[in-house]
């Protein structure tokens, strides 16, 4: 009689739940899964690693299967995932022994798995049955530093309708550090993955990270080694003469891959800095885009967004831009009560929470992810399982979550704009209720410290903080977006020794002429 090619949880997964669960191969006699666990917002992904140890592939006492299973992680390459580990036998010593950090071990052993079968809900059996060996804070979806996918990513549906009903148009996603262009990048391939399965040995989507490429060349290069390596010299050889023969390269990978790739270029910025002729790498993109042989979808901030408004460059030509800013609050209200639920936390004034979070974070992704794991790790600590406003005082003392927030305003923004947001704090109060400023207003700020803009730039740095999220414009009149930042920013710097060195840096690099 045949072993069952799955064991008794998983069937219950697929059968009940309807979740997919995929054969992944064996290593040592072991079967390996991925089972897609997306459906409950955890940090369990949509390709989630799973082990099935059945009686006879246990060898040795539990030591010897705890290195066993640490081997397969090994070899796997799964470091920073969550495995779970489904085994045909009582496990209860196994659970205390493997690691609970990176990588993450659950174990399900045979009593869990009858358990979990036998539930009216297995959903909820199963998270109990979790949240008895792992933290809530690791358990949970939010990521702090690590681009999310899946269960994991929230929101964002306007912008991935919108590419995923255009098939055939190039998009520039437009918007500050850190506020979900990788995430968004790597979703969408994720998603287009999904509806249009790729064949064998095929790339329909590929995502390049252009935060390390220095040239077209390396470029060119980089893409041709994930989708014809065998004629990596050759055609990069050819190449290098003429747009004619970068045009058939994309051509070739076009029969190859069985039709149009859709290329996902990350910090087209960096990339951009160190490019010869920027307009000869997007005249490239144009050609084979126009051919149908390629579709690109770009991110960036500064440099693309100076050249996509400027109808003298290739790229205004050939990109729809997407401005990437806040959340709605729908999409906010889902991050912060969905998982939290699932990991048996409840709400005091659950809208109070929300609004306040919302309102802090100005609803921007990455500030909502840290805010959220930082006030679990809080109710971890302290044994809690109610979270309600008068917790998330104590965010502010965080000083991981402070130095998160401080330094993506600096890395967001440039001399000029900083000293802007500085002048506002020191001159204008130190009431905690948003104020609205005029453009005279906040002229007269700077000129205070003698710094004197013209019209051009002082509607140009306004422009700039307001796409890097820092304020928003009403009507004739700009506030500050995020209350969060401004609160920090008070009570972590001294603002006018910070104003009166930015002041000195301008006037020596002459940013003003």
């Amino acid at each position: 009689m045949n072993s069952p090619t799955f064991p008794l949880v998983l069937n219950t997964f697929k059968e009940k739940l309807n979740f997919n669960c995929q054969e992944t191969g064996e290593v040592a006699g072991i079967s390996t899964f991925q089972v897609d666990f997306s459906d409950w917002n955890t940090v369990l992904s949509d390709k989630n690693p799973c082990i099935w140890v059945r009686v006879e592939n246990i060898q040795g006492d539990t030591y010897y299967l705890t290195e066993q299973l640490r081997d397969i992680v090994r070899e796997k390459n799964w470091h920073n995932e969550a495995i779970v580990v489904i085994i045909d036998v009582d496990a209860s010593e196994l659970k205390q022994i493997l690691p609970h950090d990176l990588p993450t071990f659950i174990v399900l052993d045979r009593s869990d798995q009858v358990r979990i079968s036998q539930a009216s809900s297995p959903t909820a059996e199963t998270l109990d049955v979790i949240l008895g060996q792992i933290s809530r804070s690791r358990l949970a979806p939010y990521e702090k530093h690590r681009p999310v996918v899946g269960a994991q990513f929230f929101g964002r549906r306007g912008e991935i309708n919108k590419i995923l009903n255009n098939p055939m148009e190039n998009y520039l996603f437009v918007g500050i550090r850190r506020v979900g262009k990788t995430s968004l990048l790597k979703e969408l391939e994720r998603r287009m993955n999904k509806m249009d399965r790729p064949g064998k040995d095929q790339i329909r989507r590929l995502y390049v990270d252009c935060s390390v490429i220095e040239s077209e060349e390396e470029f060119l290069s980089a893409i041709t080694y994930h989708l014809d390596k065998s004629e990596l010299k050759l055609m990069m050889r050819r190449t290098s003469q003429s747009m004619r023969q970068k045009s058939l390269m994309f051509e070739r990978f076009y029969k190859i891959h069985g039709g149009m790739i859709t290329f996902l270029i990350d910090e087209v910025d960096r990339m951009l800095v160190r490019l010869k002729d920027p307009e000869d790498f997007f005249n490239m993109l144009r050609a084979v885009s126009t051919a149908e042989h390629a579709r690109f979808i770009l991110a960036g901030f500064r440099l693309p967004m100076r050249d996509v408004f400027n109808q003298k460059k290739s790229l205004h030509h050939m990109v729809d831009t997407i401005n990437l800013g806040k959340l709605r609050y729908d999409d906010v209200y889902k991050m912060v009560t969905q998982p939290m639920e699932k990991l048996r936390i409840s709400f005091h004034n659950r809208e109070g929470v929300v609004n306040r979070i919302y309102r802090e974070t100005a609803g921007l992704p990455n500030y909502v992810q840290f805010y959220c794991s930082t006030l679990l790790n809080q109710l971890d600590a302290n044994k809690d399982n109610v979270l309600s406003e008068d917790d998330l005082a104590a965010v502010y003392e965080d000083r991981e979550f402070r130095d998160f927030i401080l330094e993506t305003f600096m890395n967001n923004t440039e001399p000029l704009e900083q000293a802007m947001v500085f002048a506002m704090i020191l001159e204008g109060g130190n009431g905690l209720s948003p104020k609205n400023y005029s453009m005279k207003t906040i002229n007269g700020f700077l000129k205070k410290h003698k710094l004197d803009l013209n019209l051009e730039q002082l509607d140009g740095t306004l422009h700039k903080l307001e796409v890097a999220g820092v304020i928003d414009q009403v009507g004739q009149d700009y506030t500050f977006s995020i209350p969060l930042l401004i609160k920090l920013l008070r009570s972590a710097r001294n603002v006018e020794f910070m104003l009166e060195k930015l002041r000195e840096q301008i006037l020596a690099e002459r940013l003003l002429q």
